[in-house]
């Protein structure tokens, strides 16, 4: 079962409960049971969705290599820019320096 199972069964019930009412004498003309039908099947999708998240946030992955060096760039990128951004408000640029230095090697 996956992560996601719990809230997908969810839905199922909230919508198996607002089902029926869609085919009731009374649905055309009781703005109540409209309102509960609606409630029932916006909550449903919602659920599900929430279910498509977990699954997709839960997911074991593994990186491309190309994913991977992205990231590294990333990081690298982050670094430089964290540096200066510290340097700008403290005036000392040695940590800036130190990191352009090794990147250049």
């Amino acid at each position: 079962m996956q992560t996601g199972d719990v809230f997908r069964k969810e839905a199922k019930t909230y919508s198996d409960a607002v089902d029926p009412l869609i085919d009731g004498a009374e649905f055309r003309t009781s703005a109540r049971q409209q309102a509960l039908f609606v409630v029932g099947k916006t909550t449903a999708n919602m659920l599900n969705a929430m279910a498509d998240m977990v699954d997709i946030l839960t997911a074991d992955r593994t990186l491309t290599e190309a994913e991977k060096q992205d990231a590294a760039a990333a990081e690298k990128q982050n670094e430089v820019r964290m540096a200066a951004a510290k340097a700008l408000a403290s005036g000392d640029w040695s940590e800036f320096d130190d990191i352009v230095s090794k990147r250049a090697e």
